[in-house]
């Protein structure tokens, strides 16, 4: 038996897509074995009782998709429990992406750690439909000849340079009228903006926003502003920021507004969880839906959910433009990305890959010279799970160069609140 894990549910329901199998948050899994933590980071293990689909038995197989941007000490929970069961562990993630929230280095430790025997690279691209650009993306996740790998997106229109951040963002708001899910529910062509901090989001969906309503693509009569203040109303792109396995929601999915109600409420469109049965104490994971049989792949159905008002004012954003951790796991027809002063190489290198057909990076800059500059330093600024030693040789300059962050850290410290009270599935990130 394989039971598959990873760091957040968004990305466990891609798993169950993808894999025709059933699963999990890890944050989940280890709460399942009776680990527990506080808002203050300290882990603690208390007597539990998994449910019959938490256990391992021996010979099974524990299986941790995204691993990169797993932290130590979930790794370690799911480690124990692999350990103490019998069964078998395996990584999978990239080294090169983005690091986790917390103590990282979790694949680089393995790394180290395991026999080579144990350790599989993987060098086949096959998500990109030209096979020119799934090489020069193997140079990017290195870093390796950056200024050549420019010279060769700028060559082929991967690479756009504005005059000006104005001009940078009328650009990009012309990229979000192919996003979203159609309201007799055929998918467009989806095309994800990508930016590296949410002050950036939240500027780049107000634009498009703007031009939507400009352009009298959407009725303004209605909606409503959440308590962020963002504006949102039917035809919008939104995301549900919390997970909710009673509404059908997960942390980062991405809905179209079909109808807002009089209280508030509004009714959603998209690519729901493939969810099973609903019962106390089975909303960690997700399985394929109804009719499908295990080891094909699964056909995930469409749907409508209801968001009540509560839930819509505290935990639904405008989604025309992502946050790089939050693109990271997706996979879309095209990226445009927004490359700034603080962009790592590994912002860089999952923002340019997201997209199957093309992927453009969006530039200010007076020139070419000064734009190959900026490239070049970008991935010079190394931002990937390379472990711990790594990560404090370089402490003192991020410090100096992005100030505290403040990471979205909820996942943990919502099972555990879950737990205690409504039984909601929660979710990192």
């Amino acid at each position: 038996r394989m039971v598959v894990v990873t760091p957040t549910l968004k990305a466990a329901s891609v798993a169950a897509e993808e894999l025709g199998t059933e699963a999990f948050s890890a944050a989940w899994l280890v709460h399942q074995h009776g680990f527990r933590w506080d808002q203050d980071g300290r882990w603690s293990r208390v007597l539990a009782t998994p449910e019959d689909r938490a256990r391992l038995l021996p010979g099974d197989l524990l299986l941790v998709d995204e691993a990169g941007m797993l932290d130590q000490d979930t790794a370690l929970a799911l480690m124990k429990i692999a350990d103490q069961s019998g069964a078998r562990l395996a990584l999978v993630g990239d080294r090169h992406q983005l690091p986790a929230v917390g103590r990282g280095g979790v694949l680089d430790l393995a790394a180290d750690a395991a026999p080579d025997t144990a350790c599989l690279t993987l060098e086949t691209v096959h998500r990109f439909a030209d096979p020119n650009y799934a090489h020069l993306t193997l140079e990017m996740r290195t870093g390796q000849n950056a200024a050549e790998v420019f010279e060769a997106l700028l060559a082929r229109g991967d690479i756009q340079i504005h005059p000006s951040d104005i001009e940078r963002v009328q650009a990009l708001t012309n990229f979000a009228d192919v996003t979203g899910i159609s309201h007799d529910g055929a998918e467009h062509q989806r095309t994800l903006v990508v930016a590296d901090t949410r002050e950036q989001v939240a500027a780049l969906n107000a634009a498009i926003r703007d031009r939507l309503q400009t352009d009298q693509r959407h009725d303004d009569g209605q909606a409503l502003t959440t308590a962020a203040g963002e504006r949102i109303g039917v035809g919008d792109t939104i995301t549900t920021r919390r997970n909710d396995r009673s509404l059908g929601v997960a942390n980062r999915q991405t809905w179209t507004i079909t109808a807002v109600a009089d209280d508030g409420a509004l009714t959603i469109a998209g690519e729901p969880l493939a969810v099973g049965p609903s019962r106390p104490g089975t909303q960690g994971g997700t399985q394929p839906a109804a009719g499908h049989r295990t080891g094909t792949k699964p056909q995930v159905s469409r749907g409508e959910r209801t968001l009540p008002a509560a839930y819509v004012q505290q935990h639904v954003e405008l989604a025309y433009a992502q946050t790089v951790y939050g693109a990271q796991g997706e996979t879309v027809d095209r990226a445009h990305f927004v490359l700034g002063e603080q962009t790592g190489a590994a912002s860089a290198y999952v923002a340019m890959t997201r997209g199957r057909e093309a992927n453009t990076a969006h530039l200010v800059a007076e020139s070419v010279d000064e734009a190959r500059e900026q490239w070049v330093a970008v991935f010079s600024r190394d931002r990937a799970d390379l472990g711990p030693a790594r990560a404090a040789t370089r402490a003192a300059e991020d410090l100096d160069r992005y100030g505290s962050l403040d990471w979205e850290t909820d996942e943990a410290i919502q099972v555990t609140e879950s737990a205690a009270a409504t039984r909601l599935r929660p979710d990192r990130g």
